[in-house]
């Protein structure tokens, strides 16, 4: 699955969530909130991240995060998803002097 293919749906399911009027406005917001952070700390754009097979993961246990922890601030001594942390350094480009991510197709 790509990113570009995440809903509401999907991450509602994957984080054990019923949508409802109380949690709509909630997933509404951490969908696009996980994405922006997954491209900022890759310094990929939003639609590269459909490159990369894993990065849908990284989206949704973000989803989970920030739907669980309800902030998006840091906190002293906050702990990142091991997991997700794994799968965004793989693809951090940004932090790579002189490169510059293409696009494929």
């Amino acid at each position: 699955m790509k990113v570009s293919e995440l809903t509401k749906e999907i991450v509602a399911n994957y984080i054990r969530v019923e949508i409802t009027t109380l949690t709509t406005p909630i997933l509404d917001l951490v969908l696009p909130a996980a994405i922006t952070y997954c491209a900022t700390y890759t310094g990929l754009e939003p639609k590269d991240l459909d490159e990369y097979d894993d990065m849908a993961l990284a989206v949704l246990a973000l989803c989970g995060e920030f739907y669980d922890n309800r902030t998006y601030t840091a906190v002293e001594n906050a702990i990142v998803n091991p997991t997700t942390q794994a799968i965004l350094d793989k693809y951090s480009m940004n932090l790579m002097e002189g490169y510059q991510h293409v696009s494929q197709g």
